[in-house]
Order: structure tokens, then C-alpha cells, then sequence
């Protein structure tokens, strides 16, 4: 079992083009309402992830098998998106202030 990573609009995070045997698969994030538009078997695995808008294309095979297991893949290899705060957020420490006893 994996984990999918899905931006707000339920799409994936990042384009990716992954090759697993003689298939090639590529995914595209897609905009919100966009739909699946993906062809056979990888169309069955998005909706299975729940992806909601995604666009994909098979390249390379028609043998269904390879397909998937290349989508499987694919969707392994994602990687989440780092959101913009915590790119900007910058670490600051107050300065630490010592006592003196006299």
C-alpha cells in the first residue's frame, strides 16, 4: 500500500514521467473541475488514489500489467509539495540574556 500525495484541488503535486519495463507513463496536475484524462488502466488507479483532476498519457505498451504497475510506481515516487510558509518562514532566536549577580 502507498501514500499518495494530492494538492488542495485533489490533483497531484508536481508532473512526473515514469518508465517501468516498455511502458512510460506521464502525469500532469490538472486545474480544478479538469477531470481524470487518462486512458484505461491508469484512469482506474487514479480514481482508486482519489485523484480528482489529473492528466496522464501511456506511452510505449498496450499490455494493461505493465501499464499499472508503471502507474503504481509513479504515484510511489511523488513527492509532496512544500507549502510556501514554511519555505519563507525563517528561524529567528531572541537573544539570550544572562543575570549578573553582584
Amino acid at each position: 500500500m502507498i501514500e499518495v500525495p494530492l494538492t488542495d484541488i485533489a490533483s497531484i503535486p508536481h508532473e512526473i514521467k515514469y518508465k517501468y519495463g516498455a511502458s512510460t507513463i506521464l502525469l500532469r496536475p490538472a486545474a480544478h473541475g479538469r477531470g481524470i484524462i487518462c486512458g484505461g488502466v491508469v484512469r482506474m488507479i487514479a480514481e482508486l488514489a482519489g485523484i480528482k483532476n489529473v492528466t496522464g498519457k501511456i506511452l510505449g505498451t498496450n499490455n494493461n500489467v505493465t501499464n499499472a504497475k508503471c502507474m503504481i510506481e509513479a504515484l510511489s515516487h511523488l513527492k509532496p509539495l512544500k507549502t510556501k510558509k514554511a519555505k519563507n518562514e525563517i528561524k529567528t532566536e531572541e537573544p539570550k540574556v544572562e543575570e549578573v549577580k553582584k
